[in-house]
């Protein structure tokens, strides 16, 4: 710490203050800024597909639904009867999809 000003300025000095010195913070929290303009640093929190492992980590979180993917995961998966398979009446298989967002389909 260095002390001037006849001892009414005093500065901590560069890198000697640990976490352990810091405010306690919460669980599953980041400290960053997000507000806008300089200031304070601040307790942040994770959203938007994104999650903290509990093992001091951050991943992403897992999908559900039609489409499958461990957090984490990098493998997507179709989940169980997401897409109908059936026979036409030539006894070749042809999916039932739903198009929309610009795709197109053909049939078999």
């Amino acid at each position: 710490m260095t002390v001037s000003g006849a001892s009414t300025v005093w500065t901590i000095d560069n890198t000697v203050v640990s976490f352990a010195k810091l405010q306690n913070i919460s669980s599953d929290r980041l400290i960053g800024r997000d507000t806008t303009g300089s200031g304070s640093p601040e307790e942040l929190t994770l959203s938007g597909g994104l999650e903290f492992t509990g093992t001091g980590g951050i991943q992403t979180s897992a999908f559900t639904g039609d489409v499958l993917k461990s957090a984490g995961g990098t493998t997507l998966t179709i989940a169980a009867d997401a897409v109908a398979l059936g026979t036409d009446t030539t006894g070749n298989y042809v999916a039932t999809l739903t198009a929309g967002n610009g795709l197109t389909g053909t049939a078999a």
